[in-house]
């Protein structure tokens, strides 16, 4: 069954060494929809530069990102093993700009610094050391969680729980969702018409037949409630005000023709309720 939910993009920032847990991230957050979007009428979106991007031209690659990914993102999820990243134009890596401008911009970010027993020789040294300068500088920003890799799974998507339930711009970006009791809905609050349709609405709905007859002769024209007629006069631009006005309320489904010839017509449930709107006016 369909729902309403207010839909969070999530950004995963990470460099090239982590796309095992990059992919894990998108699962936690579909296996968080799964458990908890219905009830919170929340839904998160993954997104990052990878799969969101399109080729463009114009511009330095980062600041596409940042245009198109980036500034969108209501969240960030940050994930670093060994690499910082490849360096850009005014950053150490595009993923440390990402993660910069994020927290900078107020909104809520989780950074995970991952842990696994690996021979040292086995990564790049000078980048393991500006990701350790750059964790160090993000110690000061907020909290940020190292654990090790196996566990990376089961912390991400207890803390993405955590972040949802209690982020102060998560709560108040949140929409609230009021579902309209159509029992009480009034389908004629939009609608609007002419003051001589509204006189031939109300005169009819006084009428115990509620019935509107137009008839054509050699006399003219003549639009008749209760054996009165409506039009004033026979100079033609008055007969077409009268003529549109009773038009209004054929096209707004306040009088029907019982005729099926244009001639006799009465006015509905939906006409009834226009005029005692009209009336208590």
């Amino acid at each position: 069954m369909s729902y309403l939910a207010t839909v969070y993009k999530v950004m995963i920032a990470c460099p090239s060494d982590v796309k095992e847990e990059e992919q894990t991230a998108r699962k936690i957050i579909y296996k968080w929809n799964g458990l908890h979007s219905e009830r919170e009428k929340i839904a998160l979106l993954p997104i990052s530069w990878k799969t969101d991007t399109a080729p463009e031209m114009g511009a330095p690659p980062q600041e596409i990102v940042d245009k198109r990914i980036l500034e969108k993102a209501d969240l960030l999820v940050g994930i670093f093993l060994h690499r910082l990243g490849t360096p850009t134009l005014d950053a150490q890596s595009g993923t440390a700009h990402e993660i910069d401008s994020h927290i900078n911009s107020g909104k809520p970010a989780m950074i995970y610094f991952l842990k696994e027993n690996i021979d040292p020789t086995k990564f790049d040294r000078q980048q393991y050391d500006k990701l350790t300068a750059f964790k160090e500088n993000l110690k000061n920003k907020g909290v940020l969680h190292e654990c090790n890799r196996r566990d990376f799974e089961n912390n991400f998507l207890e803390h993405l729980t955590i972040t949802i339930n209690n982020d102060e711009y998560i709560q108040s970006e949140k929409v609230e969702l009021k579902v309209t009791n159509l029992g009480d809905y009034d389908d004629t609050d939009e609608i609007t018409i002419g003051d001589e349709a509204k006189k031939l609405l109300i005169e009819a709905s006084k009428d115990k037949h509620g019935s509107i007859m137009k008839i054509r002769n050699s006399g003219g024209t003549f639009i008749l409630i209760s054996s009165k007629n409506m039009v004033p006069s026979q100079e033609a631009r008055i007969v077409a005000k009268w003529e549109y006005a009773l038009n209004e309320l054929i096209e707004n489904g306040f009088v029907e023709d019982r005729s099926y010839k244009g001639e006799v017509f009465v006015v509905t449930h939906k006409g009834y309720k226009y005029a005692d709107k009209i009336n208590n006016k």
